[in-house]
């Protein structure tokens, strides 16, 4: 039977790398002002292209005899972007605003939120913490004659 010392200790493991596998993952959100910046960037980028998209569209503008517009799908079906680049060449700023809604509620539900270097601080914290405690658990595995995790460092075992 494994020693309840040693179950904390693997437990502990587990938790860490986790835990670094997630900061790791991109999984944590950039603080909200950079998210809104993205925003802005992006709608600019769509703009731009929307620019053009509309200038091409209107120069495809067809008028026929009833006075019926037909407008002509520019790329045929191959933008996907093409709607929202044409939505932020007639009104950016609503689209804008509307995005700069979505992220700000989309903000008040999340907790954990860290800048690049605030995650890089923690995965060293927790990097460091990490090797400590598979120390722990590999000296105390060699104590109680119990076998080494599936997963333990291989420097460990090479008396590292």
């Amino acid at each position: 039977m494994i020693d309840s010392k040693l179950l904390k200790i693997r437990s502990r493991v587990g938790e860490l790398k986790a835990e670094i596998d997630r900061l790791k993952s991109d999984a944590v959100p950039v603080p909200q002002a950079a998210a809104l910046a993205r925003v802005d960037a992006i709608v600019e980028r769509l703009k731009a292209a929307g620019d053009q998209t509309l200038n091409a569209l209107a120069g495809r503008l067809t008028h026929q005899v009833t006075g019926y517009v037909q407008l002509v799908d520019v790329d045929h079906g191959r933008n996907p972007d093409a709607p929202a680049q044409i939505m932020a060449a007639i009104d950016s700023e609503k689209l804008r605003s509307s995005l700069h809604s979505r992220v700000k509620s989309a903000y008040s539900e999340i907790s954990d939120v860290a800048s690049p270097s605030e995650i890089q601080a923690r995965i060293a914290k927790l990097t460091v913490e990490l090797e400590s405690t598979e120390r722990q658990d590999f000296k105390l595995s060699n104590e109680l004659c119990v076998p080494q995790r599936a997963d333990v460092d291989p420097r460990l075992l090479l008396g590292g």
